[in-house]
């Protein structure tokens, strides 16, 4: 019986046929994810977070559960005159016992062979991974998709397989990553079940059934697995404590090696099955350290084998395994480090396969296992693998709520994340952290909650390691896509997540990191927090100084997008308006803002109560203007002639206030109007009429024609622009106002000339 995701126990009538001879009931197992990769290093890309918003992936960019139904089946034998064979059921539904312990095994309950026949076992859960850079951030990873003034996903960090874990001296490494639903193996059956708003598509189980049979018959007859085959029938006849212990010891020398495919062959042939017998009849501590070690070994394998291998015997295993690391945790034994660490690593093996993850946290015991991470006194390593574990879980969708709902066990992991001695177990601590904020049902409640922000600010901020630091950004940046969460984020500690945010995004090493900080306070950016984040010490500046030196174009982009959102709701009576300005003058240097920045001049010229200080801020003409000249200069970009588009009708709405026209005859503003005025082509047709106008707008100061009517370049320009509306004029085909504009150049001509 295990526990559902939905908190329902879901029931299993599953039973499997036993052997007239006790001949091999073999599992299978599974292609290795990026779990167990050769470094122990935390591997990411995930929600994913993707896409950068609450990626994932970054943000963006970028998800099953507890069944019981599977049995142990019967365990290999070698048959008389044959070689291993398949397991075939007696005509009265009887078996073979081999051994009046084996008997008791089975009235335990440990075995099933009441049924002659076989149902088919309970299916698996398939994940559906999100990609993520920001974001909601990965899963994330997933990577993060920005858009101008609109919200940044939350990153989904996706992970794959999960975490690495140190393998055996031998074991070679695989990079691999865990396929996502219906790209792997086996295929996805149409039928379908619903928990709590929640489509659970069911693996082809009859399927995986006839796969296994197959492989089970090919390698009983492989020549090249004979060693394996005797092995693990010395394992199933050996009752005496003597004869198990050297076959135990057999076991070990055998399956330690670092060939996928051939641990593959030993899930398939049954050495999981018989060693699980072996461990349930075992007391000695030496002889279980040494079982619980095989057993580790024979999990190396492939994820196909993996999983049909936990069909067949993890509703017997993993209870076994559980009750064992309770045992040992209460300190009965002198070697319970080393059965830890062995038992947490045939765990996680299984969890780095995403269709068990929902199954494994659903075993009774599983998650108060985990919550003694931050209890009991173990060993580093056994920390470090135990918060492994944890995460690999918490990289599950539909693990994210049960995990965060259990208050001992986020209390483990907060504890462990702020006070643990090993960098590596922190770092696991951050990803838990990131992987549960991904979950929209997580995120307000998370946000409520001050020591998990205390702890993502920690984490974000004084952490030595990259990987530690980027995922507590992460979680930050998935709790502020939520929108009610907002000024919760931003008011906690009197700003102290938006200092962290602000200092990550200035000065932390890592590109990924700056960026999804940037991509977090865009989240937080919108008309209820503006105005406390702009006037928060140095954001603003560093924001704008970010946009400019940054050696990242992403982070310049995701810099910017935050600058000219938190801009968008700022206003003129707000105490911070003169630091935007001088904020939006530096970023205006920007070149990767794909004219965002450029436009929010335009915007805030618009409204008239703007237009006095923005004309008088230092600066801020010549930002504009160096647009217009930008763009004569390159006139093939299309992103600097919408930068000069946006300058010269910047330039021109400030311009229509009387009290500007002479502070606007500059040098510099003159120069970029001639510039602007003189441009060629169909593309330029905007940037020459807001030209034009602001010329006019500024000859009403009969005082500043004189100076326009001398300046280099001036009467040529207005000349060209009197010529094309002479053109337009005698046109039969165009309209008079074919441009918008009305013919204002000619009247400007004569003006500047009498001036002359």
């Amino acid at each position: 019986m295990a526990t559902a995701s939905s908190g329902k126990s879901v029931s299993s009538k599953s039973t499997i046929s036993t052997t007239a001879s006790m001949s091999c009931s073999a599992t299978a197992q599974h292609k290795r994810g990026d779990i167990f990769g050769g470094s122990p290093k935390l591997t990411a890309n995930k929600v994913s977070g993707s896409s950068d918003s609450p990626t994932g992936s970054d943000h963006r960019d970028d998800d099953f559960f507890p069944r019981s139904g599977d049995r142990l089946g019967a365990f290999p034998q070698m048959p008389a005159n044959k070689g291993f064979g398949i397991s075939k059921t007696l005509s009265n539904g009887s078996t073979s016992s081999g051994s009046p312990r084996k008997q008791q095994f089975y009235q335990q309950g440990q075995l099933s062979s009441s049924s002659a026949t076989e149902s088919v076992p309970k299916s698996l859960n398939l994940q559906r991974s999100a990609s993520a850079d920001t974001g909601q951030v990965a899963r994330a990873g997933t990577p993060t998709r920005h858009k101008h003034e609109q919200d940044e996903l939350p990153c989904f960090e996706s992970r794959g397989g999960g975490y690495s874990i140190v393998p055996s001296p031998s074991n070679t490494t695989s990079a691999a990553s865990v396929a996502s639903a219906g790209s792997g193996r086996f295929p996805v059956s149409v039928t379908s079940t619903k928990t709590n708003g929640i489509i659970i598509d069911i693996m082809d189980s009859v399927k995986q059934k006839g796969i296994a049979k197959r492989k089970r018959k090919e390698y009983a007859k492989d020549s090249r697995y004979s060693s394996v085959r005797r092995v693990v029938d010395e394992l199933n006849k050996a009752i005496a404590p003597d004869k198990r212990r050297s076959a135990v010891a057999r076991a070990c020398a055998e399956f330690d090696h670092g060939i996928e495919a051939t641990h593959s062959a030993e899930l398939y042939l049954g050495a999981a099955n018989v060693l699980c017998l072996v461990l349930s009849m075992s007391e000695k501590e030496d002889e279980i350290q040494n079982i619980c070690a095989a057993l580790e070994m024979v999990y190396r394998a492939e994820r196909e084998a993996v999983i049909i291998s936990y069909q067949d015997v993890g509703a017997a295993l993993v209870p076994l395994l559980l009750r064992l690391l309770d045992r040992c945790e209460n300190g009965r034994k002198v070697m319970t480090e080393a059965i830890i660490a062995n038992i947490s690593r045939i765990l996680l093996h299984m969890t780095r396969i995403s269709e068990l993850r929902v199954p494994l946290v659903g075993h009774q015991g599983m998650l108060t296992t985990l919550e003694r991470v931050g209890t009991l006194p173990l060993s580093a390593e056994n920390r470090i693998l135990r918060m492994r574990l944890l995460a690999n879980l918490a990289n599950s969708e539909g693990n994210k709520i049960v995990i965060f709902e259990r208050s001992t066990l986020m209390e483990a992991v907060m504890k462990v994340g702020t006070l643990d001695k090993s960098e590596s177990a922190r770092e696991y601590s951050s990803a838990i952290l990131m992987d549960l904020s991904s979950c929209q049902g997580n995120q307000i409640a998370m946000a409520k909650m001050e020591k998990v922000l205390a702890t993502l600010v920690k984490l974000a901020i004084v952490e030595a390691k990259t990987e530690t630091r980027e995922y507590a950004v992460s979680g930050l940046q998935n709790l502020a896509f939520e929108k009610r969460n907002r000024m919760q984020l931003v008011s906690y500690g009197s700003g102290v997540v938006v200092e962290a945010l602000k200092k990550t995004t200035s000065s932390d090493p890592n590109d990924k990191t700056r960026r999804r900080s940037a991509g977090a306070l865009t989240n937080l950016a919108c008309d209820q927090t503006a105005e406390i984040m702009a006037t928060h010490q140095g954001l603003l500046e560093a924001l704008a100084q970010a946009s400019v030196s940054d050696s990242s174009r992403e982070v310049q982009q995701r810099t910017a997008l935050a600058l000219t959102k938190l801009a968008n709701s700022v206003v003129v009576t707000m105490p911070c308006w003169d630091s935007l300005l001088s904020a939006l003058v530096v970023a205006s240097r920007c070149t990767a803002s794909d004219g965002i920045v450029s436009a929010m001049f335009r915007v805030k010229a618009r409204s008239e109560e703007n237009r006095v200080s923005m004309a008088n801020h230092p600066g801020l003409l010549e930002a504009l203007a160096e647009y217009c000249l930008r763009a004569s200069e390159n006139g093939e970009s299309r992103v600097m002639l919408r930068d000069c588009d946006n300058a010269s009708k910047a330039i021109a709405h400030l311009a229509n206030e009387p009290r500007n026209h002479k502070i606007i005859c500059s040098k510099y503003v003159l120069s970029a109007l001639v510039n602007g005025a003189s441009l060629d082509g169909p593309a330029g047709t905007v940037t020459r009429d807001a030209c034009v106008l602001s010329m006019v707008r500024m000859a009403m100061e009969h005082s500043n024609r004189p100076m326009m009517a001398r300046f280099p370049g001036m009467i040529t320009s207005i000349a060209k622009a009197t010529e094309r509306e002479m053109k337009e004029e005698n046109d039969m085909n165009a309209s008079p106002t074919s441009t918008g504009q009305p013919r204002l150049a000619k009247p400007l001509l004569m003006s500047l000339l009498v001036a002359m």
